[in-house]
């Protein structure tokens, strides 16, 4: 595919690069990006495929779902992590990936697509699990040895209908609001809460939390990474210590919960739906949850009904608030 053929399939591009964003992400990131990478980034400054992308590696068949923006992510603008220099930084120290990969895209099942600054070839690595809210990489799987090579193994079928481009499009048409939060938290009653409830829980959580103290999403859906899974709903966050009108707190609720043995004690949960069902932070993995209330056999044991009715829907508490989407 040659580069202008890639311009035309990708959307929801973000702002222009100039010079001035080269010479501070080259700063950062103290690399000099390869030329090839910097000609497509000015064309393009990331984006979602539009249809479907996707090279041959041997037998597979590897799908590209979209490039990550150098920098300017109007999905996530809060979000350092959503951006090439972003994301290139806090993995630098990450131990399962090279420290001169630049992390330029992702594939439909999670492989991170990487561009070597040393050598401008192109590397995938998969995403093998989780450690806190940070990917643990597997083998990295060698695609060419420069990006117009790589570009030149992608193919293209456009495609009318693509469920996973409607999602993507219902989410870039507004931002994640919180409406009728609590009182907000400081920093001291993080800790508070981290200490009275024995999880050490991920930073971005942290970060959602001091900005909004539970309350209503006005983006109240969810699609689980699991393609099979419907998609499902949350109706309100829990609150953090001090509790909003018929709504209990994080620790209330768990408390609660774990003491009747109805969920188990390693769930943390900080949301429900409008069935009451909740989702919930694993205190090992860190993933997200859901967990059906409803679903209890008295001729079962407490783990067997565990786990019978909780469902992992998200790697990261990072990867859902980011895929909440709005109501048709």
């Amino acid at each position: 595919m040659e580069l202008n053929e890639l311009k035309n399939i990708l959307i929801d591009c973000d702002k222009q690069l100039e010079e001035k964003d080269w010479i501070e992400v080259e700063r950062k990131l103290n690399y000099n990006i390869p030329l090839e990478l910097k000609k497509f980034y000015n064309q393009s400054n990331g984006g979602i495929v539009n249809g479907n992308l996707f090279l041959m590696n041997g037998n597979e068949r590897i799908e590209i779902r979209a490039f990550i923006p150098t920098r300017y992510n109007k999905f996530c603008p809060d979000d350092p992590d959503s951006t090439m220099e972003g994301t290139t930084l806090a993995e630098k120290t990450n131990p399962t990936i090279g420290s001169d990969e630049l992390i330029v895209g992702v594939a439909w099942d999670g492989k991170r697509i990487c561009v070597n600054a040393g050598t401008g070839g192109v590397n995938f690595y998969p995403v093998i699990g989780f450690n806190n809210d940070d990917c643990v990489y597997g083998t990295p799987i060698f695609i060419s040895s420069s990006f117009d090579q790589f570009l030149s193994m992608l193919k293209y079928e456009p495609e009318e209908s693509d469920d996973n481009l409607i999602r993507e499009e219902r989410m870039s048409k507004k931002k994640l609001q919180i409406e009728i939060s609590a009182k907000k938290l400081s920093s001291e009653d993080w800790l508070e809460f981290e200490e009275n409830t024995k999880f050490n829980l991920p930073t971005t959580m942290k970060n959602f939390y001091l900005k909004n103290n539970g309350g209503m999403p006005n983006l109240n859906l969810f699609s689980p990474q699991d393609e099979d899974m419907d998609e499902v709903e949350i109706n309100i966050f829990l609150p953090i210590k001090y509790p909003l009108k018929g709504v209990q707190t994080i620790e209330e609720t768990s408390r609660s919960l774990w003491e009747r043995n109805m969920i188990s004690k390693s769930f943390l949960p900080f949301a429900i739906d409008s069935g009451n069902n909740l989702y919930a932070i694993h205190n090992k993995t860190l993933c997200i949850y859901y967990i059906v209330m409803d679903i209890w056999r008295n001729e079962w044991s407490c783990e067997e009904n565990f786990k019978a009715n909780s469902t992992k829907i998200a790697s990261s508490f990072r990867y859902f608030i980011t895929h909440l989407i709005p109501e048709e």
